[in-house]
C-alpha cells in the first residue's frame, strides 16, 4: 500500500516556493518546487512509480482561487489538480465525465445537492478533510478506487441510480444513512475509523439490487461483511436502526425503476 498522504503545506525556501507533502509521521515530508503558472495554474512535478502506466514525473495543477475551478469546470477535467482551497460544488450539475482521477483534495470537499448526469472518476483521489455527497445525485456508475478519505465522508441521502465503486479504497468514517444504492462494489477496501461501532451508519439504508423493489438484509449483511471483519466487528452486534423495503415506501423507487 502506498503511504498515506496526511497534509499539505506551501513553504518558502529562499526565493522560491515550495509545496510539502506529510506523509503519516509528521517529520516524514517531501519537498516539491511549485512552477510559474501553465494552463492557468501554478504547477509541481511528481514522480509517480505506483505502476507502469503511472510511472514517470506527472505535472499537479495547483488549484489556489475559485477562478481557477470555474475555468476548470468548463470541461469538468480536474485530474491531477491539487485543490489549496475548499472545493465548493453544491448544487452543480455535472453535465459531462467528471474526472477527478488522483486529484488532492487538502481542504473540505463541499458535491451536496450536487448532479452528477454521467460516468464520476474520483479514483486514487485523496481527500485530507471532511467530504460531504450529502443529498447528491449520480445517474451513472462512480468509481472511487483506491480513493483515500482521511476523516469523513457522507453520502447521507445521496442517490446513486448505478455502480458505486469503493474497491481498495481507505475510508474513515463513512455514512450512508437515507441513501438510495444501486450497488456497491467493496473488493479490498480498508475501514479506518477507531470507533469500530458507528464509522458505519445505515439508518434507513436502501439498496436497490437489480431493479428489484427491495433492500434485502443479507445484501447489507454482505457489504459489511468483509469489511466489518477485518476490524474485528461482529454483525450480530451491529446496530441497524431500520431496514427499509421498497415496496412500503413507493417514494423511494422513483428515478429507480
Amino acid at each position: 500500500m502506498s503511504p498515506i498522504l496526511t497534509s499539505v503545506e506551501k513553504i518558502i525556501k529562499g526565493k522560491e516556493e515550495y509545496l510539502r507533502f506529510y506523509v503519516k509521521d509528521p517529520n516524514f515530508y517531501t519537498d516539491y518546487l511549485i512552477n510559474t503558472k501553465k494552463n492557468g495554474c501554478r504547477f509541481i512535478i511528481k514522480p509517480c512509480y505506483r505502476n507502469l502506466l503511472d510511472e514517470g514525473n506527472k505535472t499537479y495543477y495547483l488549484i489556489e482561487e475559485v477562478s481557477q475551478v470555474d475555468m476548470r469546470l468548463k470541461t469538468e477535467d480536474f485530474k491531477y489538480c491539487i485543490f489549496l482551497i475548499d472545493a465548493d460544488f453544491r448544487s452543480f450539475s455535472f453535465v459531462k465525465k467528471s474526472n477527478f482521477y488522483k486529484a488532492i483534495f487538502t481542504q473540505h470537499a463541499n458535491f451536496s445537492l450536487a448532479v452528477f448526469n454521467q460516468i464520476v472518476v474520483f479514483s486514487r483521489a485523496k481527500f485530507m478533510q471532511d467530504v460531504d455527497f450529502s443529498n447528491a445525485e449520480f445517474t451513472q456508475s462512480t468509481y472511487f478506487l483506491g480513493a483515500k478519505f482521511i476523516k469523513n465522508v457522507n453520502f447521507f441521502n445521496a442517490r446513486i441510480h448505478h455502480i458505486v465503486n469503493f474497491a481498495y479504497a481507505t475510508i474513515g468514517s463513512l455514512d450512508l444513512s437515507h441513501a438510495i444504492i444501486e450497488r456497491i462494489m467493496y473488493e479490498d477496501i480498508v475501514l479506518t475509523s477507531a470507533n469500530r461501532q458507528t464509522f458505519l451508519i445505515f439508518r434507513d439504508l436502501c439498496i436497490n439490487m437489480n431493479n428489484h423493489q427491495n433492500a434485502i438484509f443479507h445484501q447489507i449483511t454482505n457489504f459489511l461483511k468483509t469489511p466489518l471483519a477485518l476490524l474485528g466487528v461482529d454483525l450480530k452486534n451491529f446496530q441497524f436502526n431500520k431496514i427499509c423495503h421498497f415496496a412500503n415506501h413507493p417514494y423511494l423507487c422513483k428515478g429507480l425503476i
